[in-house]
């Protein structure tokens, strides 16, 4: 039968694969520009869909992005918190 513990201190290294982004960084609610060659490597439609995806569907934190250069081939993302903030257009 297992054992219910009242604390466990966890170990703080990571398990399997290091992440390939500054998610945490990334994820701090900053309107951010990402290029393609030197922020990611992958095609632009792709890394929009790894953004979206990182956070579930039915959790208050969202994503916007936008491709703010086609040419270079750059992003621009902000994740914010959907339950505070009503979505303008803009920063405030």
């Amino acid at each position: 039968m297992s054992e219910i513990l009242a604390d466990y201190t966890w170990d703080k290294r990571r398990r399997g694969r290091p992440t390939k982004y500054p998610w945490d960084e990334w994820m701090d609610g900053q309107i951010r520009r990402i290029v393609w060659g030197k922020d990611f490597n992958c095609k632009v439609e792709s890394m929009r869909a790894a953004l979206r995806t990182r956070v579930p569907s039915d959790s208050p934190i969202k994503v916007r992005t936008s491709v703010a250069d086609k040419e270079r081939m750059t992003i621009v993302f902000q994740y914010y918190d959907n339950k505070e903030e009503e979505y303008n257009g803009t920063r405030n």
